[in-house]
């Protein structure tokens, strides 16, 4: 429809608009249906528009439950009085650009069938958008909301762009969902936006990649600054949840869209990631310190002279054990090099792995330890030892790749410690 058209049937009322837009919708179908109609039949989108361009709305204007079979072209609109949009459907594109909202502007509920712009549109009111639906994608590029701006619980299913856009009062965005990384980049807020509880439903990496290797990297390195905004939006706001979220967020994108490049950075971000969660999990640090703690031991243990003649692993030895346990029968011991010294070499490993991963626990003295490798490894210079010079009071025998070990453990295990302590001080949010 032309101007003139439009605003005789808006004047008519929402059931004289409402059957009109059916009778459009039920004929586009039906052409649809019947292999007639396509996205580039001018006559047909003509028909359905609703053109409102530069129109001045001087009084109170309710478009409640008013359905746009076509497009809908509000720009450069002047809304004077309060302007209701809630629950009304915009099946074709919605067009808002450079328009203004005096007063208050609601869009509750509001379905957004295919792309909604809002580029330069200034809201000098309540701008509320709660619960409202974008399919096609949301454009508020250099938007200025001068009042109360709430999204809370809106579902973006497509890009939404804030762009540069100026908020001078509260700006919610609480329960919002966006199934694509929304665009903050250089938007300005006179007070702390509302982030909480924001879902995001993202496509995998997998999808994205079967768009070509060139699109996957590109959106991934556009995914960056994207998450980069909305981290400092936060850190702004002292959201400190939210900012270590999007600052995790970020290193994923990064990692396929530059990192990929650099193998060590690659690697020491999956590393960073699988170890702590980005600095985020309690967990995993000590998951990991535990494994260590295992592993560690079964390499001490393997170098016992009993398992050693045996071609046997400390991971074998325990593995059988582990079965004898279970169809309860005896289990093995295995006693330490030294006849004189009471102990069990497998309890002899566990302590020495424990005194690796807790270095600073400080674990008996220098003859505890002594008296550890002497049960695993024996002594230097046996021959030496007799009646008046006991095993006991030689130097222990420590092999080399053991003193390897041992060094590696205790490097890895301060890492995870770290790791363990920067997830506290983030949970805490320890500034």
């Amino acid at each position: 429809m032309d101007r003139e058209e439009t605003w005789a049937l808006y004047q008519q009322g929402k059931d004289a608009w409402n059957a009109w837009a059916k009778e459009r919708l039920d004929r586009r179908n039906d052409l649809e249906r019947r292999g007639f109609l396509s996205e580039s039949d001018e006559h047909s989108h003509i028909a359905a528009k609703a053109d409102f361009r530069e129109a001045v709305f001087g009084d109170d204007v309710d478009f409640s439950e008013f359905v746009f079979p076509g497009e809908a072209d509000f720009g450069g609109t002047e809304f004077l009085g309060k302007a209701t949009f809630d629950s009304a459907v915009f099946e074709g594109p919605a067009q808002f650009s450079e328009a203004v909202f005096q007063k208050h502007a609601f869009f509750l509920v509001t379905r957004f069938e295919k792309t909604a712009s809002f580029n330069q549109t200034t809201f000098n009111g309540s701008a509320i958008f709660g619960r409202a639906r974008f399919a096609k994608g949301a454009r508020f590029l250099q938007a200025t909301f001068n009042g109360y701006a709430h999204f809370g619980q809106a579902v973006f299913k497509a890009a939404a762009s804030f762009r540069a856009i100026e908020g001078y009062k509260s700006f919610s965005l609480v329960g919002a969902s966006f199934f694509e990384v929304p665009d903050f980049a250089q938007a300005n807020f006179r007070e702390v936006p509302q982030l909480g509880e924001i879902v995001f439903k993202l496509a995998s990496n997998l999808s994205i990649l079967r768009g070509g290797l060139a699109e996957f990297v590109l959106t991934n390195k556009e995914h960056t600054a994207r998450w980069r905004a909305l981290r400092k939006l936060a850190a702004n706001g002292y959201d400190h949840g939210k900012e270590q979220e999007f600052f995790a967020h970020e290193l994923k994108a990064r990692r396929w869209g530059s990192d990929w490049k650099h193998p060590l950075l690659f690697t020491s971000g999956l590393i960073y990631q699988w170890v702590s969660g980005f600095g985020l999990s309690l967990f995993r640090p000590l998951f990991w310190l535990g494994i260590s703690l295992a592993f560690f031991a079964g390499l001490y243990l393997g170098n016992h002279s009993t398992l050693a003649a045996r071609w046997q692993t400390g991971f074998d030895w325990a593995w059988v054990q582990a079965g004898a346990v279970y169809r309860s029968e005896p289990v093995e011991s295995l006693p330490c090099e030294v006849p004189e010294q009471q102990g069990n070499a497998a309890i002899a490993a566990v302590s020495l792995s424990l005194r690796n991963t807790l270095p600073f626990a400080g674990l008996g003295g220098p003859e505890k330890l002594n008296q550890i490798y002497r049960c695993l490894y024996g002594v230097e210079g046996a021959v030496a030892a007799g009646p008046n010079f006991p095993p006991t009071r030689l130097s222990p025998h420590i092999p080399n790749r053991v003193a390897f070990y041992g060094m590696a453990q205790t490097i890895l295990s301060a890492v995870l410690f770290f790791l363990f302590l920067l997830a506290l001080r983030n949970h805490f949010r320890i500034k």
